[in-house]
């Protein structure tokens, strides 16, 4: 008994998805052979992408060449103007927003 026991535990465990049914009745039980039923009706749409736009070029106030023992404050007041200069010309992130209709992403 208890190795009959320990044969249907192991045959469980293994799966009996994995085994094929053989006989007269293997087509009518059995796992179907032709292809997959087409459900292009379900297919979303391509999702529409918008291209980002074109960065503008950063400001060159200050170069390295004007940078000396001298003027360090007067180079630091120019490269902070150029960094405000720079924040301000750029544009403000979108935030993207998911948005999921009838559990298909859109």
């Amino acid at each position: 008994m208890k190795t009959t026991l320990l044969g249907l535990t192991l045959a469980a465990a293994v799966g009996c998805v994995q085994m094929q049914p053989v006989g007269p009745l293997a087509k009518s039980i059995g796992t179907p052979k032709g292809p997959a039923p087409a459900a292009a009706a379900d297919d979303p749409a391509d999702p529409v992408t918008v291209p980002a736009p074109r960065p503008t070029a950063p400001a060159l106030f200050v170069v390295p060449a004007e940078v000396s023992a001298d003027n360090p404050a007067a180079a630091a007041q120019k490269l902070m103007a150029e960094f405000e200069s720079d924040r301000k010309s750029t544009p403000a992130p979108r935030p993207e927003v998911s948005v999921i209709k009838g559990g298909v992403k859109q």
